[in-house]
């Protein structure tokens, strides 16, 4: 970690978020969660955002569904989680929030395959190999208007070439590489890379209007750059 990013994860700290007890619990059993810069980021940008529908794909313990909760009252979460062990740890880390939180256990990429609803802010969290599998389902899910945030893009510096490609992660290194291209050659996408820890990606599904073509959407994106 270089001065620059050890001063944003301080400025971060300062503001006295999350749940300590999580913290501890996820670092004792070596269960990742997202990084203290990130989790203010992605506060902020729920805060900013208020979406009434979110969709967490990584449930974990809780903390990324308590971050966003927390950031926006309005919010209601359907997260989803392959692991028992997790899935039911969340439910009792997020016991407070119950009436605001859809726990799914299931294998995400099914679940979006088959899901209708439509959500205004999805948080992607989950396995990082799956990522580029679950993207046309993501697009279908996501509300025009609405945010797509994915953790964890830059792979330790691995999906930019900056550290060397470790050889059991080549193929995951690839598909997220593929899967950062899809969401930017998207014309019906804003696409920024985030810099910061291990990288967020955020998008922003423009509002189409009714007919619009792909041709006139990729204008209309030119035009507000």
């Amino acid at each position: 970690m270089n001065k620059t990013e050890e001063f944003v994860k301080e400025k971060a700290l300062m503001q006295k978020f999350g749940d300590k007890a999580m913290e501890t619990f996820a670092k004792e059993n070596y269960v990742p969660i997202i990084r203290p810069a990130s989790a203010n980021f992605l506060r902020t940008l729920v805060a900013i955002k208020q979406p009434k529908k979110i969709l967490e794909i990584g449930t974990a313990i809780g903390y990324s569904g308590k971050l966003m909760l927390d950031a926006c009252a309005v919010a209601k979460l359907t997260t989803l989680e392959i692991d028992f062990e997790r899935y039911k740890l969340a439910q009792k880390n997020l016991k407070k929030y119950k009436d605001r939180v859809n726990f799914e256990l299931c294998d995400a990429g099914d679940y979006l395959l088959n899901c209708e609803e439509k959500f205004d802010l999805i948080f992607l969290d989950g396995a990082k190999a799956q990522y580029l599998s679950y993207y046309p389902s993501l697009m279908t899910v996501l509300n025009d208007g609405g945010v797509l945030v994915a953790d964890n893009v830059l792979q330790e510096g691995m999906t930019t070439g900056e550290t060397e490609v470790k050889h059991k992660l080549e193929s995951t290194v690839d598909r997220m590489n593929a899967f950062l291209d899809k969401l930017c050659k998207n014309k019906e996408l804003m696409t920024t890379i985030v810099p910061l820890e291990d990288g967020l990606c955020v998008c922003y599904k423009c509002k189409q209007a009714k007919g619009e073509t792909d041709e006139e959407i990729g204008i209309a994106i030119a035009s507000r750059q």
